[in-house]
Parts: C-alpha cells; sequence; structure tokens
C-alpha cells in the first residue's frame, strides 16, 4: 500500500483552529460525519472500500512530529495546551467505520464519537476517497478533457 496520508498536517489550517477551539470550549461534544459522493462516479465507489480501510487504519498510526509541533505552536493564536493535546493524538480507529451501503454500489465513510477526535477526519477522508478513485481514472483521457478545457 502506498500510503495518501504522510503527515496530520496535509489539512486545512484553519481545522486546527477550529480543532483548538472545541477542545477549549466543547470538549464533551459528541458529532457525526458522513462521507456522501454528490456525483455520479463512474464505479461503484462500494470497489474501493479494501483500500480505503488500509487508508484509514494507516492514518490512524500517524502522529506529529517534534517539528510539526513546533511549527503549530509558533502560530500565535495556537495556545500550549492544544499543542500538548496534539502531541499525544492520534485518530482512533473505533470511531470511524467504511462499509458498503445496502445497494452494493455506494461506500458509506461514517465518523463517529467525541467531537475533538472525529472533526478532523473530514479533509483526511475526502482526500483518501479522492485520490483513490482517481487513480483508477483514464489518465489519458483526463488529460485529453484537461486540454480541450
Amino acid at each position: 500500500m502506498t500510503p495518501i496520508i504522510h503527515s496530520l498536517l496535509e489539512t486545512d489550517l484553519y481545522k486546527f483552529t477550529m480543532w483548538q477551539t472545541m477542545l477549549h470550549r466543547h470538549p464533551q461534544a459528541q458529532a457525526e460525519y458522513r462521507f456522501v459522493c454528490r456525483n455520479a462516479p463512474a464505479f461503484p465507489l462500494s470497489e474501493l472500500l479494501a483500500q480505503v480501510n488500509e487508508q484509514l487504519d494507516h492514518l490512524c498510526a500517524l502522529s506529529l512530529t517534534e517539528d510539526e509541533l513546533g511549527y503549530i505552536g509558533r502560530l500565535r493564536y495556537i495556545k500550549n495546551d492544544f499543542v500538548d493535546f496534539l502531541r499525544i493524538f492520534r485518530f482512533q480507529r473505533r470511531f470511524v467505520r467504511a462499509q458498503v451501503a445496502a445497494d452494493g454500489r455506494t461506500l458509506e465513510i461514517v465518523a463517529e464519537g467525541p467531537q475533538v477526535h472525529v472533526m478532523g477526519f473530514e479533509i483526511y477522508v475526502l482526500a483518501i476517497v479522492n485520490e483513490l478513485y482517481f487513480r483508477r481514472a483514464d489518465q489519458a483521457a483526463a488529460l485529453v478533457e484537461g486540454r480541450t478545457r
């Protein structure tokens, strides 16, 4: 397996500011996030299930390095206690599940649990599904279409 996500910094910066706010103001909040594909895919996304699960396992093994924590800690609006939280943080696999829907074609991905533990899955899940989907795309046809546009 070739990992898609290599660092927990591969997200939008504002996610860290939102995360910090949730930790400080609403640490008990529970949440549920669902992946929903709003387009008609070229193939059933359920075919990606095994690869999505591998990528989620990998994501949950990642943690921030000291260099990455140093970068985050130098941002003037990030508090020291949040950096301490990030130092020990890892996504928990028990809070995210990927499965095939009852129709046999739809890929369902749900992150559910304490909001400070599940809100971060959003960007990574989108990146994982997007990358896996386009790895299967006809690259030559995509290039022709891109040049046409």
